[in-house]
């Protein structure tokens, strides 16, 4: 039998009360782990400084390089080349928010499986433009950028000696075969995507690549936000890889077909789609600072550091510190709080609960972790019922100043 439902009136504190607590994050970190190595050094020649961006993190590229112990053995054996060769000329330098970090060591996550993608993948995008904690926008895989006064044409200068995860450069070729074959493509791109167009109807934008760093970018009407865009969405693609998934572009269309029926697609686009997914498709190359070593359909979806990632810290050691990440795969909040009470979560802020907060800390000690608090980029919203039954009330809610008091 249904519960009845019983109304119950809150004061305004006790609103905002609630407001203020729906708005902050937690993040579950833990405390204690082994000591990594320490970076081993590598000469390099002097790396080109970087155009100062606009933001309060703009630094310089030191003269010398380090890289992780697990790369310096790679390149030791000559399975890889030297971490000078490996990074641009030059690379985006992030400024560290406490110490400079050691390498080495594995973090443990935890996610609830293929639908769950946004875990594994907010500590992989990475883009032509980041945000320092101010939210000032800087160069990331660009270095500079420029734009008209009415906001639309865009010039993007990408650094130069930039690698895709494999090895292969990464230049403005990646944009051109993106905005030719799958922005344009209509089985791919059924209509234009809302960062890349403008207008009603929507109009894509045009991709020309006057040099081998340099993409420019025009739209039909002003896109103020575009580069703001950027700094998750990517107009670009390893072509290279992907040219084998396409009709137009694979050397072998019967092996194309023949690839996806027995992936079980009902044509070669679905196909396309499942290996242009990093987190499904080990093998497509990657600029994040992870690449994943399996699927992310299995129980522990395992990411290993991009030994070609741009970015390095103010000391030259190349990013990321951690050698890998492992997602391991949980069916109840039940199950993933026990994890966090045991301490088998190193730092995870997504799934972990405010209403848990009272237990996350009665056993912060025993599970050798720290539970940190933080401000979310949640907001709050009060939705007015126009249309309420209650004639009193549909009147008093439709009364614009009533809803400016509000």
């Amino acid at each position: 039998m249904a519960k009845e439902q019983t109304s119950r009136r809150i004061s305004r504190r006790q609103f905002m009360q609630f407001s203020a607590l729906t708005g902050v994050g937690m993040a579950v970190v833990a405390c204690g782990a082994p000591s990594p190595a320490a970076p081993v050094q590598e000469a390099a020649p002097a790396a080109q400084e970087a155009a100062a961006p606009a933001g309060s993190e703009a630094a310089s590229a030191p003269s010398q390089y380090n890289e992780a112990p697990m790369l310096a053995d790679l390149v030791a054996q000559g399975a890889l080349p030297p971490v000078a060769e490996r990074l641009p000329l030059a690379p985006t330098v992030v400024t560290v928010t406490s110490t400079i970090g050691s390498y080495g060591g594995t973090m443990r996550r935890a996610f609830k499986g293929v639908s769950d993608r946004w875990g594994p993948s907010k500590v992989q995008d990475s883009s032509l433009i980041r945000y320092d904690l101010e939210l000032n926008k800087l160069p990331d895989l660009l270095e500079s950028w420029e734009q008209n006064d009415d906001a639309t044409e865009f010039t993007l200068h990408l650094r130069e000696g930039l690698h895709w995860s494999d090895g292969t450069p990464f230049d403005s070729s990646a944009f051109s075969w993106w905005y030719e074959y799958v922005a344009q493509n209509e089985a791919l791109t059924p209509a234009p995507p809302v960062n890349f167009s403008t207008g009603d109807p929507r109009v894509l934008m045009e991709v020309s690549t006057p040099e081998q760093y340099t993409v420019q970018i025009k739209f039909a009407d002003p896109k103020p936000l575009f580069i703001d865009f950027m700094s998750r969405s990517q107009p670009f693609t390893p072509g290279h890889y992907m040219q084998q998934f396409l009709p137009e572009t694979t050397d072998d269309p019967d092996a194309l077909q023949a690839a996806s029926d027995a992936a079980g697609f009902d044509g070669w686009d679905q196909y396309y789609l499942d290996r242009d997914s990093w987190y499904l498709n080990p093998e497509k190359p990657t600029v994040g600072p992870w690449r994943a070593v399996n699927q992310l359909s299995e129980e522990l979806f395992v990411m290993e550091r991009n030994p070609y990632f741009h970015q390095i810290d103010a000391e030259g050691n190349q990013l990321p510190y951690i050698d890998h990440i492992q997602h391991r795969l949980f069916d109840t909040d039940e199950v993933f709080n026990l994890w966090i009470i045991n301490g088998e979560i190193d730092f995870q802020g997504r799934h972990v609960q405010i209403a848990n907060y009272t237990l996350y800390k009665e056993n912060e000690e025993s599970g050798n972790y720290q539970i940190l608090l933080g401000p979310t980029s949640n907001g709050d919203t009060l939705s007015i019922n126009h249309a309420n039954k209650n004639e009193r009330l549909s009147a008093f809610f439709q009364n614009r100043e009533v809803r400016t008091a509000l």
